[in-house]
Order: C-alpha cells, then sequence, then structure tokens
C-alpha cells in the first residue's frame, strides 16, 4: 500500500497555480515590448566598431 502526503501550502500554491494557467493570454495587439535597433546588438555582440567585448553594460 501506498500513503502520499501532501503539504496544505504545496498543495493551495499548486491549486492557485492550476487557476492561472487557465486565465487566459493578454491578446498580442495589447502587449507593449520594447523595441531596441539591431545596432545595440551589433554593438553588444562586438559585430560593428564600438561593440563590447567584455560584456559590461549587457543587461
Amino acid at each position: 500500500m501506498s500513503l502520499s502526503i501532501t503539504d496544505p501550502t504545496h498543495a493551495a500554491a499548486a491549486a492557485a497555480g492550476r487557476a492561472a494557467a487557465r486565465q487566459r493570454p493578454v491578446p498580442a495587439d495589447q502587449l507593449e515590448v520594447e523595441q531596441r535597433p539591431l545596432e545595440t546588438y551589433d554593438r553588444i555582440f562586438g559585430v560593428i566598431d564600438g561593440g563590447l567585448t567584455t560584456g559590461e553594460g549587457v543587461a
């Protein structure tokens, strides 16, 4: 015979997580996403002059 013991706090957190996962996502046309110029990434990865070589300044 197998016995399973569940912490009530864990069970409540799991139930809340399942409920949140069932929520409808925000439509894409209502999301605000920052768009950086591609030059920013070229500089970060050293593809163009002035690029960072040690990773400093990378968020």
